[in-house]
């Protein structure tokens, strides 16, 4: 709607024109967004996973079948090992007996925030993009002001770290800790005197180097540190 208000003979005449008709887009609403939401969930759990596609300009452009699948692969992996699963709980145990069995069918990374917002959202997407493209599982520890904001992504499971987690003091990793992989490289503690206890955390801690952000990170820190991650 245009307001145009036009003078004439000393007085103004309201003139309206709808010209939205002629920005309207008029195809359907895809509100799987091509296959890069699935259509697993209840609908009511989150109304804006679905509604969301009503707000936004329909794409062109349509998601590559190999997204589609690692997608699809990683929602079934996700339910394998996701808390409270067999395997979890399996992970969790040898996590308390300090021993690293070799490997595994499910590999985590875990998310902790750190910094403003911004920075949050980047770590949790970069976070997620390696856990998909390397087939690891990715959970979170989710602090008190997101409650609320992130539909739960996976259906079917969780996302969410559990509250019986071994390791409590998680908001004291970061990459000033000296449990974290880059300053066991930097002192070269894995090489001399390889604890099993380390060695175990290290398959949830290694990331905490260049996924986690800081006050005084960026999106250029993180990518920097994914290119120097190995899978």
């Amino acid at each position: 709607m245009v307001l145009l208000l036009v003078e004439m003979s000393g007085t103004y005449r309201d003139l309206r024109v709808d010209c939205s008709a002629s920005f309207r887009d008029e195809r359907p609403k895809d509100r799987l967004l091509g296959g890069l939401l699935s259509p697993e969930f209840d609908e009511a759990s989150c109304l804006s996973r679905y509604q969301s596609a009503l707000y936004w300009k329909q794409s062109d452009h349509t998601p590559s079948p190999y997204l589609l699948r690692k997608l699809r692969n990683y929602e079934s992996l996700h339910r394998r090992c996701a808390p409270n699963t067999e395997l979890y709980n399996k992970s969790i145990e040898q996590l308390k007996s300090n021993a690293s069995a070799g490997p595994s069918e499910c590999n985590y990374v875990v998310w902790l925030e750190s910094g403003g917002i911004g920075n949050r959202v980047i770590s949790m997407v970069s976070t997620f993009l390696y856990a998909l493209l390397n087939d690891k599982v990715f959970l979170l520890k989710l602090p008190d002001d997101f409650h609320g904001i992130f539909c739960e992504p996976f259906p079917g499971t969780s996302w969410l770290l559990s509250s019986d987690f071994p390791i409590q003091d998680l908001d004291g990793f970061d990459i000033s800790h000296p449990q974290s992989y880059g300053d066991m490289l930097r002192t070269k503690f894995a090489l001399q005197a390889p604890k099993k206890q380390a060695r175990s955390e290290i398959y949830l801690l290694i990331f905490s180097d260049v996924l986690l952000t800081t006050t005084f990170s960026t999106f250029g820190y993180v990518a920097y540190g994914l290119r120097r991650v190995r899978p």
